[in-house]
């Protein structure tokens, strides 16, 4: 196998197109869940282990997510399950 340097292939009136590269050709599709309770807006919260919730994990849009596990203070309500982002490449607890 042989590699050319890109700025012999990409030599246009002695100016490189470095704005081009690196080329995207392939995106993958990311999947979106919407809200478990409500059925209509996009999923932002993913819950683990929570005994109140339809199932374990259960996806929740930021307003049910908010009625259903924080006070009007924005504090839990209760303990013992594990909120993460969603979507995010890597779990982060908020």
């Amino acid at each position: 196998m042989d590699f050319i340097p890109l700025p012999f292939v990409c030599a246009v009136g002695g100016c490189y197109l470095v704005l081009e590269y690196p080329r995207v050709t392939f995106q993958r599709f990311e999947r979106r869940y919407k809200c478990m309770v409500c059925d209509y807006d996009e999923g932002k919260y993913v819950v683990y282990g929570n005994a109140r919730a339809q199932r374990s994990p259960c996806v929740f849009c930021t307003e049910c997510y908010k009625s259903f596990h924080l006070s009007q203070s924005g504090e839990r309500l209760y303990d013992g399950f594990q909120v993460y982002e969603y979507p995010s490449g890597v779990p982060r607890e908020t």
